[in-house]
């Protein structure tokens, strides 16, 4: 350094003023340097940004214009009138189909129009007024959520309208959405399938009483003659046509409660009833059915079951000899059981009906409650059902609030267990007797039976018999008018349908006779099983009925419901 001082003619002094100057230019140099740099990197970084917004914003016109082609698109073909108006009550969009209605090219115009303007210049419906009110009343409570439905009857036809709020994302109230859907079509299918249900109910009914006619008569007149001294041979072949007829019978009421499930109208009766005897008559019938296969029956009452419940008995008892039929006929060899219980928690009294039959495939398991469902088919081919049982089962259960249910090993055995609420009841009609045996005589009784055919009043006459009654018999109502004037009967069976004066007119005039009338008790003899059929008789003026082919156990408890004197 010295002598480039010494050449240059620069003091030391003056070298280092130099070079202080260069550091700072240096100095100077590297900030302007990282400066630049930064200034570069800033626009390289505002041009991305610039350039991403752009991006964006075309993305959200793009998408922007796809929600408007939806919302046109969803305006354009939706059939049912649709309208939205704001806060204000007036309007701001709608769907197409308003042109039609309003006469007009384009719901442009509408735009900003008041609801009460728009409305009453709809001109099919005469309800302007309840729409208007329903939409006024969300105004002035905007807290209001809920939709207002009104269906509306008009010249052209059919409409349901529903009157809305809606809300923006803070829950502020935003305005009204009213949407018109024409239900005439739906209407008329509607009543097209009720008119459809009423003539299949018909159709049911007219069968139930043509196919019932003639089995009370069969299944009565067997029961007549199996009292007298007969040969073995015959009491052979008389229990053959009787097994017959009850089968056929059992048929006949699968087919008919399955249509009374299917209309929804499957109803329950509860009573008090004494359940001991109820189970050990279900149990009296189904040994006989188990001793003629050689197998083994046995009924269990646990102790912790009570005497007398209130429950629908005639739908109970329907349940478990259903099963123990199905038990018994499924079961080639071993026993057949009945177990009845109250569950631990005691809130149910249960039924489990135990089998060493042929059992159940766990893959049909699932469909073994599914009408008309008949399970391997190849080993059960020689067996009778009409695959209903179990389903109808299934569904009084359930009506009855319980349940049934299975467990099973092929070829070994099955449980089916059933459950319903436990109600315990009280004892007053345990004076009623139960059973298939007639239980006392009343020879003094004044009975007039009614029924058109000739072959019922035999029944009829040949069943009271067995009680040492010896009733009157007429063909018709004016007959039974007749005899009254001359007679005071303590007891008139009348039949429900026959020609003329048919059963329910002839018993309003009974009633009409005299105030001794008034209380005589009547009962329907009727061949219509059809669910309502027992709710239309009691409100018709009969106290009571009794379905053909007449049970013996319905007979007694009837006989001594209303001879208690």
């Amino acid at each position: 350094m010295d002598s480039i001082v010494n050449e240059s003619f620069v003091s030391r002094e003056e070298y280092e003023k130099i070079e202080a100057m260069l550091k700072e230019v240096t100095l100077e140099k590297n900030k302007l340097s990282r400066a630049l740099r930064v200034s570069e990197n800033r626009n390289e970084v505002f041009k991305l940004n610039a350039d991403t917004q752009v991006s964006i914003n075309k993305t959200i016109t793009h998408e922007k214009q796809k929600q408007d082609m939806y919302v046109r698109l969803l305006l354009a073909s939706c059939p049912d009138i649709i309208m939205v108006f704001d806060e204000n009550l007036k309007f701001l969009l709608g769907t197409n189909s308003i042109k039609d209605i309003l006469e007009i090219e384009d719901t442009s115009i509408l735009q900003g129009r008041e609801l009460d303007l728009i409305i009453e210049r709809y001109r099919p419906f005469a309800f302007s007024g309840e729409v208007v009110a329903a939409a006024k009343k969300m105004i002035a409570n905007d807290s209001i959520k809920t939709e207002t439905r009104i269906e509306v009857a008009a010249e052209n036809g059919r409409y349901d309208v529903s009157v809305l709020p809606f809300f923006q994302d803070d829950n502020v109230f935003a305005g009204i959405l009213i949407l018109i859907h024409d239900i005439t079509e739906l209407n008329k299918a509607k009543i097209e399938a009720e008119n459809a249900n009423k003539a299949k109910s018909d159709f049911l009914a007219n069968m139930s009483h043509e196919i019932r006619t003639p089995m009370n008569a069969i299944l009565g007149l067997l029961n007549s003659i199996g009292s007298e001294p007969l040969s073995e041979r015959q009491k052979n072949y008389l229990g053959n046509i009787n097994k017959a007829g009850l089968s056929l019978l059992s048929i006949i009421n699968d087919i008919l409660d399955f249509s009374k499930i299917e209309a929804g109208k499957l109803t329950l009766t509860p009573i008090n009833f004494d359940l001991y005897s109820l189970l050990e008559n279900i149990s009296s019938l189904i040994e006989v059915s188990a001793r003629e296969k050689s197998l083994e029956y046995s009924l269990d009452i646990a102790e912790n079951v009570p005497r007398f419940i209130y429950a629908d008995e005639t739908r109970l008892r329907q349940v478990i000899n259903n099963l123990l039929v199905n038990a018994v006929k499924y079961t080639p060899s071993g026993r057949v059981s009945l177990h009845a219980f109250v569950d631990k928690d005691g809130g149910y009294i249960c039924f489990d009906i135990i089998d060493t039959g042929i059992g159940i495939k766990d893959e049909d398991l699932n469909r073994l409650f599914s009408p008309f469902e008949q399970l391997d088919l190849r080993k059960n081919k020689n067996i009778i059902g009409t695959g209903l049982g179990l389903a109808i089962t299934k569904h009084i259960c359930e009506a009855m609030e319980g349940k049934v249910s299975v467990t099973s090993e092929y070829e070994k055995g099955s449980t089916f267990s059933i459950k319903i609420p436990l109600h315990i009841g009280e004892t007053e009609e345990s004076d009623l007797p139960g059973g298939d045996a007639v239980f006392y005589s009343a020879p003094d009784a004044k009975v007039l039976v009614v029924d058109d055919i000739d072959i019922n009043l035999v029944v009829a006459e040949a069943i009271l018999s067995e009680y040492s009654i010896v009733p009157d018999m007429v063909a018709s109502g004016e007959e039974a008018l007749e005899k009254i004037k001359t007679k005071r009967y303590d007891i008139i069976f009348m039949d429900q349908m026959m020609p003329g004066m048919d059963g329910v007119e002839t018993t309003a005039k009974i009633r009409q006779y005299d105030d001794y009338y008034k209380a005589v008790p009547v009962v329907a003899l009727t061949a219509n099983a059809l669910s309502g059929a027992e709710q239309s008789l009691l409100k018709s003026g009969f106290n009571d009925y009794i379905s053909k082919p007449i049970d013996v156990n319905l007979m007694n408890k009837c006989l001594a419901r209303w001879l208690k004197s």
